[in-house]
């Protein structure tokens, strides 16, 4: 398996959704929001979940019932227009990243029992940092 860490003065660029996934499972639990405003994954979703999903420790936040999978997706110029689902169980995603290509990558939580979902980063190519003498 690809190890970031091994290659020195790499770095990603991401942007993470945790708070805002914070602030919406606080709202539901607040009853400002039902479970069908937040619990509305599309089918083609679910079954790219279902079927290239990668399972996480953790629980869905909504139910309860089933554990959630993350999802990724390329998005790119040379990609087509709907995206590219990656597999990462093959480190499609790693090889996406290290291209050439200029894609994002999107990382996206299911949970396959009550059909919730919400993006959870995206990340961009790898750069190089380099060091100004």
């Amino acid at each position: 398996m690809f190890e970031k860490e091994s290659l020195k003065g790499v770095r990603e660029r991401s942007i993470d959704f945790v708070l805002a996934r914070r602030a919406l499972v606080r709202a539901y639990n607040r009853g400002e929001l039902t479970k069908d405003e937040i619990c509305d994954a599309h089918p083609d979703l679910i079954r790219a979940a279902s079927n290239l999903g990668v399972e996480q420790d953790s629980e869905c936040p909504i139910c309860a019932e089933g554990k959630v999978v993350n999802v990724y997706y390329a998005f790119g110029p040379k990609l087509p227009a709907h995206g590219r689902c990656l597999e990462n169980r093959s480190g499609e995603v790693e090889r996406y990243l290290l291209s050439d290509l200029e894609v994002k990558v999107y990382e996206v939580e299911v949970c396959l029992y009550c059909h919730f979902n919400h993006l959870i980063r995206i990340l961009a190519p790898f750069v190089l940092e380099v060091e100004s003498a």
